[in-house]
């Protein structure tokens, strides 16, 4: 069970194709170092260039820390068709990877054992420009997914905003060998308003904005609702609250670690 970034789409058939860091590998290889793998296949330099350029050309950066580290806890309000699994909880590493761009680890465990991993690398971590998923009931990863091209992006107010304006990205997404057939998916957020940080957890600092977005699938058809929050001293957005057609979600944050 996950609650990802976006809806990620089903691979062009000549991922079928591809083999190395690019495309899956075996789970058990990347367990004995999960941020040595984050790091090689999630640098910054592994952003199509014509992507990072867009969305630096608009929002240069930073981000205000190093690494933040968040331990949360979900509670699913709905579920549909599953039973809620027993003491989920999930573990956030994000990583300054430079500019707007952050590294991330979410892993996932149910009554002590881990049962998922997602890496990847975000503009401020509210949209995946790269990722990949690995499930640990499962042999291998899911493809390296990654976003293709930036066809129109409406930055984030880092700074806040009083309500004025959205937040917007049309994008294409595909396997890193894919030239054509990409997926276009978009993203669609509007400003809320501003309140204390800390009423989220204690450790965190300055003001915090709720953005309601909404994830819009390649038909142009709203896949799922999500609350991700701007954390305005940090410069990037931490998810609250999703809600798809099977469950709506919230998320507590019980543990908060930054440098």
């Amino acid at each position: 069970m996950s609650v990802a970034k976006h809806a990620r789409p089903l691979l062009f058939l000549l991922a079928a194709l591809i083999v190395s860091c690019t495309g899956d590998v075996a789970v058990k290889d990347v367990q004995g170092d999960k941020f040595g793998y984050l790091s090689k296949t999630f640098a910054l330099q592994s952003i199509p260039g014509g992507t990072a350029t867009a969305i630096t050309a608009r929002d240069p950066g930073p981000v205000g820390f190093r690494r933040m580290v968040l331990a949360v806890t979900p509670t699913f309000v709905q579920l549909t068709g599953a039973a809620t699994p027993p003491q989920y909880r999930m573990k956030w590493t994000l990583i300054s990877a430079g500019g707007p761009f952050v590294q991330y680890l979410e892993e996932q465990s149910s009554n002590g054992v881990s049962t998922r991993q997602d890496y990847g690398i975000s503009y401020r971590n509210i949209q995946d420009v790269r990722a990949q998923s690995m499930v640990h009931s499962d042999t291998q990863s899911t493809w390296v997914m990654e976003m293709k091209s930036v066809e129109g992006f409406t930055p984030l107010a880092t700074t806040g905003s009083g309500g004025g304006g959205d937040f917007n990205m049309n994008y294409s997404w595909g396997n890193p060998m894919q030239l054509a057939n990409m997926t276009r998916l978009a993203v669609h957020c509007t400003y809320g308003e501003r309140y204390p940080a800390a009423k989220i957890n204690a450790k965190l600092a300055g003001e915090a904005q709720d953005l309601s977005c909404e994830r819009m699938n390649q038909n142009g058809v709203v896949a799922d609702h999500t609350t991700d929050t701007l954390l305005l001293r940090y410069g990037v957005t931490i998810r609250t609250r999703a809600q798809t057609p099977s469950d709506t979600v919230l998320f507590r944050f019980d543990e908060v670690t930054i440098e």
